[in-house]
């Protein structure tokens, strides 16, 4: 059977929408944002579960965004009568809710499962498949069709052509035989066929109901629910079939496009008219300032206004704000939806849900030289605290820095942080590192920051500053050395021998945590290769001293030691050369003299 009715396209228009909400505001659009959807994809919720893929592979999710069947599909549909059909290398099989395979994967293909049993296809052999596991080989010589309110249509060759009769779904007899020409499946409790040239309608107990109006296998839908549909003309617009007990009649309406009846409503319009009616025809919602809308499904349907969705209740109320830039079909008390660019799985409000709420408590850097002011070509750490003041843990949870004004010469890297989760009433801090460039421009530095939760719709932003200020303008040198023994002999092999390096700050800042490095030569030994100095003010001249040991095979008399000395920046260091001569008594220069 052709289509017969169209369903109107939904317009995705990518314009997001400015409302910012968040936590407990969530409740006044009308919905809680359950969780942000990190998979490639999701289906819709079903018998509690849903289909998901990820990296490729499908599996399911239970309604919380938990694992309970771990991705190894190449496909998998949604579960009804505690089953669903999964593919692997191109074959279809049947699952349970454990993940357990109860049908083997080997089908060919599997039509949807109905009245707990599945038509499917092997090496071009036909078989019923049943929800408890069983499988039913079909003969040949019959064409079998999927099961639909209990019947299933059957295709019989015969002297003068196909032939087309119901089979029940017990032990598979013909409930009427196949004497027609033509006919569709089951709607309800109806269906039409086509005999010797006649075309009408019949009930399960193969009663004939003629009816008033030009319909035809092709161009005619029934409605499961209410028995009422729509004809299709030839100039592609729709007229309804109304159907008053065993009455069914032709209703001039002309309508543009028809959805099929859902929850006792179909979605029809003409020409820019947009409306839902009864079976009866009569006006049930108009959608006058609604340029689209989808089905009713758990009592809601998805409404667009100005690139922005919504949902409307059976009564045409907007119970749901239309701040989404895309939206789907609800389905057991969920559904998805885009906000500002992310894809995230909602429920309708209700008064006895909960919330996280989070806010940038503190921030804290801690640069090189502790002053809290981040200099040329210096690497800081920036840390954020967020706390969640709401009454649901904060699952998820990331933040992000940026330097505004589009200035370059302060980067974070990576400029994303993240916390697992942050309960009620408990704060985490997450730490950014900060990296300023060479030529670093004293001042204000802005900086923004976004946090957001997975179970979170918005995002909690903070504008900080950052001090930026010039290089320390201090300056270290190495002033002088004396390299002797404790016990004032001659320097000897094997022996300790005291090095003493004097450095001097000859600049007008503090340096800060101020060290000498030592590089020794071969045959050499310290006790510490870092001297401390800790902090040299302006003008001062610190001491920094070690024993070393020269090694009694070594062959040389004469060594030299390479000595650096820096602040904590290491921005600036001053390198010099320590001398010195076994069997002497010592050696000692006074660099700033020469």
């Amino acid at each position: 059977m052709n289509k017969i009715f169209t369903i109107i396209p939904a317009v995705i228009i990518l314009t997001l929408t400015a409302v910012a909400a968040y936590g407990q505001q969530e409740a006044d659009l009308g919905f809680k944002w359950v969780r942000t959807v990190h998979e490639d994809a999701v289906r819709p919720y079903s018998e509690g579960v849903a289909a998901f893929c990820k990296n490729g592979e499908w599996g399911y999710m239970d309604t919380y965004g938990t694992t309970v069947i771990a991705p190894s599909f190449d496909d998998a549909r949604s579960f009804k009568y505690g089953v669903a059909l999964v593919s692997k290398d191109s074959k279809w099989g049947v699952i349970n809710r454990s993940g357990y395979v109860i049908i083997p994967i080997q089908y060919d293909s599997i039509e949807p499962f109905s009245d707990n049993t599945a038509l499917a296809v092997k090496d071009g052999k036909s078989y019923y498949l049943y929800s408890s596991g069983q499988i039913r080989e079909l003969p040949d010589g019959i064409t079998f069709h999927s099961y639909s309110s209990d019947i299933a249509k059957v295709t019989k060759k015969t002297r003068n052509g196909d032939r087309y009769g119901f089979i029940d779904n017990g032990k598979g007899y013909y409930v009427i035989e196949p004497s027609y020409e033509e006919a569709t499946d089951f709607y309800g409790d109806f269906a039409i066929v086509r005999k010797k040239g006649a075309t009408y309608i019949i009930n399960k107990n193969e009663k004939k109901i003629k009816p008033r109006g030009n319909i035809s296998i092709d161009n005619t839908y029934l409605s499961p629910e209410s028995g009422s549909g729509f004809i299709r003309k030839s100039d592609g617009t729709y007229n309804l079939l109304m159907r008053e007990r065993n009455t069914f009649t032709e209703v001039q309406t002309s309508f543009s496009t028809a959805n099929p009846f859902h929850e006792g409503m179909a979605l029809v319009s003409s020409g820019n008219s947009l409306r839902f009616i009864y079976p009866s025809g009569a006006t049930a919602i108009n959608l006058s300032g609604y340029d689209n809308a989808g089905n009713f499904s758990d009592g809601l349907a998805w409404v667009e206004a100005n690139g922005k969705y919504g949902y409307i209740d059976k009564r045409g109320h907007l119970v749901i704000d239309t701040v989404f830039s895309l939206a789907g079909d609800f389905s057991e008390g969920f559904a998805t939806a885009s906000y500002q660019g992310r894809r995230g799985i909602i429920k309708r409000a209700a008064p006895y849900d909960t919330y996280p709420r989070l806010a940038i408590s503190s921030v804290k850097i801690s640069d090189a030289n502790g002053n809290s002011t981040v200099e040329p070509g210096e690497t800081f750490r920036y840390s954020v605290t967020i706390e969640n003041s709401g009454d649901e843990a904060a699952s998820g949870v990331t933040a992000s820095i940026a330097v505004e004004g589009g200035r370059t010469d302060v980067t974070f890297e990576p400029s994303d942080a993240a916390a697992p989760v942050i309960y009620s009433g408990e704060s985490e801090t997450v730490t950014f590192t900060g990296r300023a460039g060479t030529y670093l421009t004293p001042g204000e530095i802005p900086v923004s920051i976004s946090v957001t939760a997975d179970n979170l719709l918005g995002a909690t932003t903070a504008s900080k500053t950052i001090k930026s200020g010039a290089a320390s303008r201090s300056r270290l040198v190495i002033a002088s050395y004396k390299v002797y023994s404790p016990d004032d002999t001659p320097l000897q092999k094997g022996k300790d021998i005291r090095l003493d390096v004097f450095i001097k700050n000859e600049g007008q800042d503090v340096a800060r945590n101020s060290s000498v490095r030592l590089r020794l030569p071969d045959g050499v030994s310290a006790k510490s290769l870092d001297l401390s100095a800790g902090n040299v003010a302006p003008g001062q001249t610190v001491r920094v001293t070690t024993l070393i040991e020269v090694d009694t095979a070594a062959a040389q008399n004469i060594f030299s030691i390479i000595t650096s000395a820096s602040e904590m920046s290491k921005k600036q260091s001053d390198v010099k050369f320590v001398s010195f001569e076994i069997g002497k008594a010592s050696s000692s220069v006074n660099f700033l003299l020469q």
